[in-house]
């Protein structure tokens, strides 16, 4: 199964990234997950990470990488 945007643009993954995660971080990362309603937790990390990103002005466009 292929993951789309919103918007309905496939996704497209190359590389996998493996972090470990205290109690405390999961719990966050799992309350954010449900609150912002994202598919995963990976889907979770990538928001959080465009997110973060974004908030030091290094804007990352799914929409190129994907395409």
């Amino acid at each position: 199964m292929t993951e789309v945007t919103k918007k309905g643009t496939p996704l497209s993954r190359g590389e996998r990234l493996q972090i470990m995660l205290s109690g405390d971080e999961l719990r966050q990362l799992d309350d954010f997950r449900y609150d912002y309603r994202c598919p995963s937790r990976a889907a979770a990390v990538r928001e959080l990470l465009s997110r973060g990103m974004a908030s030091v002005g290094r804007i990352f466009d799914r929409r190129r990488a994907a395409g």
